[in-house]
């Protein structure tokens, strides 16, 4: 078979998509959005062996407001500090349709190499595969489906960023922090017979 002959021929294979699974990621492997499982988490059946994992992301430890307050109080040493900063500006939080996690064979131990996103965050893992996540560095970024037992994932921020490098003293008064969140402010309109945005009150 002459080169131009075999060309076309892999590409009508390729142009022919028979298995569901690379039928519902399609667009994913194509360039374009393609819907997510539309099976409710709940009701899937991860197969023999297996269980649902989801990756939930990494907020980093500044998406906490106590941690946040802490900082702008001078309560925090600088080197955490700019610890903090540091891991924030690495975290990947999860985006629909953006972000995604892989995790390798060759890189981490996995027994197949698995991608989490940008479209369906819950993948069907080996057993052997849930105890490599849950066990590894990104662990608290990995939540097991149907499992009622405590998981690296239900870690607060405090708990993982604050307590291990402070003083006990300093600890307790991170957490004695009360932080008043209010609605955010938007704009509603325009006042009457001027020019001036009506907002919603922040307070």
């Amino acid at each position: 078979m002459s080169s131009r002959k075999g060309i076309i021929a892999a590409t009508r294979k390729v142009k022919r998509i028979d298995d569901p699974a690379i039928e519902r990621h399609a667009g994913e492997l194509f360039g374009t959005p393609s819907d997510p499982n539309p099976t409710p988490v709940d009701a899937r059946d991860p197969g023999p062996g297996r269980v649902l994992v989801e990756w939930i992301g990494e907020n980093g430890p500044l998406a906490e407001q106590k941690l946040v307050m802490a900082v702008q109080l001078g309560l925090i040493p600088p080197l955490i500090a700019r610890t903090w900063r540091t891991l924030q500006a690495k975290a990947t939080t999860r985006i629909p349709g953006m972000t995604h996690h892989t995790m390798t064979v060759e890189r981490d131990g996995m027994t197949e190499t698995m991608t989490w996103g940008p479209y369906d965050y819950v993948q069907a893992v080996t057993h052997k595969d849930a105890d490599t996540l849950l066990s590894g560095t990104f662990g608290h970024q990995f939540r097991v489906i149907g499992y009622t037992g405590t998981q690296p994932a239900d870690m607060s921020a405090i708990d993982r960023f604050l307590t291990p490098y402070v003083s006990e003293e300093t600890d307790a008064q991170v957490r004695h922090i009360e932080v008043d969140v209010h609605p955010t402010e938007a704009l509603t309109g325009i006042v009457p017979g001027t020019r001036v945005g009506a907002w919603t009150k922040t307070r």
